[in-house]
């Protein structure tokens, strides 16, 4: 710690300054509240983060999964700032809350950036409905189309055995056929 405090000076000394319990004057019923409420949120900040980098390292042919990856990144810093809340309650480790809430608010910027940026190739993305009714128009163009390719055989079919049997007469009843 010692280069940033040197860039910030005493402000990240923290040997003057209380945990964050001694603002709520040591009260259990705060102190456990404040902890078991940021332990819970944490955990639920860890099982979302799990959650969408499982999925992205699962669905391969995911579109913007460098958006869903920071956002992962994102979702698991703020369960880190959770832990450091509940630290802070009995240790006063602002420094380094502070320098997880900063590096917080660049993933933040940057997420904010890129969803920006996304945003009107996101917009024109189908929706699954129109993805169903696409998908419905074409099987149904290809029922038609096995229908179309049906009868054209049946035709060629036909076609078939008549020039068979026209083969099979004897010349003379053909020319009778052909006047």
């Amino acid at each position: 710690m010692e280069p940033v405090l040197t860039v910030f000076g005493d402000s990240l000394d923290m040997s003057t300054l209380s945990p964050h319990g001694a603002c709520l004057l040591w009260k259990p019923e705060l102190i456990w509240l404040n902890a078991v409420s940021d332990t819970l949120i944490a955990g639920g900040f860890f099982a979302a983060a799990f959650v969408v980098g499982f999925f992205v390292w699962r669905r391969r042919d995911l579109m913007y999964r460098g958006v869903f990856g920071i956002f992962a990144i994102f979702v698991t810093v703020c369960g880190i700032t959770r832990l450091l809340s509940i630290l802070t309650l009995w240790v006063p480790a602002y420094d380094i809350e502070g320098l997880t809430k900063g590096f917080l608010a660049l993933i933040s910027v940057g997420i904010t950036a890129a969803l920006l940026l996304s945003l009107p190739r996101i917009l024109v993305q189908p929706s699954r409905t129109q993805l169903q009714q696409a998908n419905a128009a074409l099987e149904e163009e290809i029922r038609h189309r096995r229908k179309a390719e049906a009868m054209v055989k049946r035709f060629q079919e036909i076609e078939a055995n008549e020039d068979s049997a026209l083969k099979a007469l004897p010349t003379s009843q053909m020319k009778g056929l052909l006047r």
